[in-house]
């Protein structure tokens, strides 16, 4: 390792960054180490990784290998690939290395085996060239020495030495590395060791500042960092720069509480902490920086195109740059598919798993976000953390959505737009975001999506005839129409009570089927919002596939999750901060508690607020409400929320408030034109 200042200026080399080329995947018989027996394995090449999957369609990798520390053994009916260095490298015993030289090559996952298929002979030759081009090619990007600029300042257009490995920051810091077990975990302690950072992604750590004995090194471009904010002991006896956490000779000292971090790839993690915080978080920034850096020499996402996705569950590919924001992808989707109403889409990211702020598996992205800079680079952080090294990222674990967070309907629906809010408000139900008070609403919501499944499949003369449904015609199809949850729950029971319970649903939405399209509904006080809205609809218009839509869609958007603009905010009040989820739609603002899936805190329909505005990042919400039933008096309270997003939602509430408004005005209008009609009715009767 040479380090910056050991050459002249005269011996320094500049090159471009290298990138990743090759890529090829498929089939192959192969076995780890010599010992074990030959498997069918789908390996996959890319970004100088090599990762072996069970099947083409797994999401979860066998094993993986930084072509850059492998080398290939070319035989002529098979080939070898053996791994030289681990992700993490760390000097052990001896005989402790021994051994895991001795694993590695016979049962260990070190060796990878690779032998000629009879039916294809000639594919074993095209992967011994893959694997030669890659294993030079990832060797190159590996030692490519990176700008990092740490002081804020605008990076030196210059390019970088390359024959010099610049340092970028070194000092005393604990490590530990957690065991197997919690036995092993609980025998392991925190070291003292001197870490140096280099500006080729690696970070080695010795005993002492003299940095004679290197003690172990990690690739970073393949870990992600979180902060942990946790008490670490510290040993009195130790010297050196750092603080003692507690000295006690007859007087009191203030004890000093330190930080830790971890650097995690996949199930490796690697713990690193000191006594003072201020160390932790100056390592931490540097960390942060040069990981985002770092990412680029291998990035698991691609630069330049993005996919989004529709609720139809098509998607389109565009165009990506340094300067793409939500509020562009949203511009040229709809332009892309015709669709009205741009301010009342919103671009989502979904995850697979409850990683967004820690407990969310979806965000609304603002429309000033950068995609490539903020988006895809906690998209590259997150994989890293989860997947490890891998050549791919499975298609689903991140993706971006195309959603209706509004549903104020400034302009007419296109057809497809109608589409979309129709397939938006079936996902809502079936994944448990639609909530009512009244559980039939599920079974007449169900009810109305097939009946607009079934009109949409008849021709012209169908149409005419009148729809009938029997029991026991759904018991199939009802996972289509129905919350994914209930039959979740349905698996864990036993047979008899699983067909019993999905005759009582087939039952039900039955009912209601033949109620909603052929049965007089008869107005009272606790009819459903869902058969109050049909029975408006049937009064003006006649039931087909297009009313059944525009109902669906109707009720599903006054729910409390559904199409909504969500925003994370901190929830000010007088004794602590809440970290929340706020939810602005036509039934109000509604607050939940952050997490996998929100906890509805507190609704707030248009009758409750009073007044709003922004201040800064400040939403300020005035409210008048009932702390119960039994309590005359109202109660008056003021609301704060901090977030970036303040002025939107002020916005948002303003519009709303407007359509609320409009229609208050237009349901008296429309009491007065009945009491009216009453009157001459009367009158008439008079004379």
């Amino acid at each position: 390792m040479r380090v910056a200042g050991a050459a002249d200026d005269e011996d320094a080399e500049y090159l471009e960054m290298p990138k990743f080329q090759i890529a090829h995947e498929g089939w192959l018989s192969t076995k780890l180490g010599v010992l074990r027996g030959w498997e069918k394995k789908f390996l996959s090449l890319k970004q100088g990784t090599l990762t072996m999957y069970t099947s083409h369609e797994a999401t979860d990798a066998v094993l993986s290998f930084n072509m850059a520390v492998c080398k290939l053994t070319k035989e002529e009916d098979k080939l070898t690939i053996v791994r030289t260095e681990k992700l993490y490298m760390h000097k052990v015993r001896s005989f402790r290395e021994y051994y895991r030289r001795v694993k590695g090559p016979l049962w260990g996952n070190d060796c990878l085996i690779v032998q000629r298929d009879e039916e294809n002979k000639e594919m074993i030759d095209t992967w011994a060239d893959k694997v030669e081009e890659s294993i030079a090619e990832a060797k190159m990007v590996d030692s490519y020495k990176m700008q990092v600029n740490i002081d804020g300042d605008e990076a030196d257009d210059k390019p970088v030495n390359q024959k010099v490995a610049s340092i970028i920051k070194e000092g005393y810091l604990r490590k530990k590395k957690p065991g197997n077990s919690a036995v092993q975990d609980m025998k392991r302690s925190w070291e003292r060791r001197y870490f140096v950072l280099y500006n080729d992604g690696k970070m080695r750590y010795y005993d002492s500042r003299a940095k004679t004995d290197e003690k172990g090194s990690l690739d970073l471009r393949f870990f992600a960092l979180k902060e942990i904010d946790e008490d670490l002991e510290v040993d009195e006896e130790d010297g050196g720069d750092e603080k003692q956490s507690l000295k006690v000779q007859g007087q009191f000292f203030k004890i000093m509480k330190g930080k830790q971090f971890a650097l995690h790839s996949g199930r490796h993690t690697f713990y690193m902490a000191s006594p003072e915080r201020e160390v932790c978080d100056e390592w931490i920034s540097t960390l942060n920086t040069t990981l985002s850096i770092l990412y680029q020499k291998s990035p698991l996402f691609s630069q330049e195109f993005l996919r989004i996705y529709l609720m139809d569950n098509t998607f389109t590919t565009m165009p990506l740059t340094e300067f793409t924001k939500a509020r562009d992808v949203i511009r040229f989707m709809c332009k892309k598919h015709v669709l009205n109403n741009e301010t009342e889409w919103g671009l989502h990211e979904q995850w697979d798993h409850p990683g967004i702020n820690g407990t969310m598996t979806e965000r609304k992205l603002p429309g000033d976000e950068l995609l490539l800079d903020v988006t895809m680079l906690a998209w590259e952080r997150a994989a890293r953390k989860r997947f490890g090294i891998v050549s791919v990222v499975p298609q689903n674990a991140f993706k971006l959505c195309m959603k209706k967070v509004t549903s104020l309907l400034p302009q007419a629906r296109t057809k497809k737009e109608q589409s979309l809010e129709f397939c938006q408000a079936l996902s809502d139900l079936k994944e448990g975001r639609f909530t009512s008070p009244d559980s039939s609403e599920i079974f007449d919501l169900a009810a109305l999506a097939i009946f607009r499944d079934l009109k949409d499949g008849m021709t012209e003369a169908e149409q005419e005839e009148e729809l009938v449904l029997e029991e026991g015609q759904l018991t199939t199809q009802l996972n289509f129409y129905l919350p994914k949850h209930w039959f979740r729950a349905a698996e864990t029971k036993r047979a008899a009570v699983r067909e019993q319970q999905l005759e009582e649903w087939d039952r039900k939405v039955v009912l209601a089927f033949n109620d909603l399209t052929r049965a007089e509904i008869a107005e009272n006080e606790n009819m459903s919002e869902v058969r109050r809205i049909v029975q408006s609809f049937r009064m003006e218009t006649d039931l087909n596939s297009i009313a059944a839509t525009r109902m669906y869609i109707e009720r599903v958007r006054i729910a409390p999750l559904c199409f909504s603009a969500q925003y994370i905010a901190e929830m000010w009040s007088v004794d602590k901060i809440l970290k929340v989820l706020v939810v602005i739609n036509a039934g109000g603002f509604h607050v939940h508690r952050l997490g996998a899936s929100p906890m509805l805190i507190k609704t707030f329909d248009f009758d409750t607020l009073v007044s709003w505005q922004s201040m800064h990042d400040m939403l300020i919400i005035n409210i008048i409400y009932q702390t119960s039933k039994m309590e005359a008096t109202k109660r008056r309270e003021k609301l704060r929320f901090l977030t970036r997003e303040s002025v939107h939602m002020r916005t948002l509430l303003s519009k709303y408030a407007e359509v609320v408004l409009a229609n208050l005005m237009k349901r008296m209008r429309e009491r007065e034109a009945l009491q009216r009609a009453r009157e001459e009715d009367d009158d008439d009767d008079d004379i």
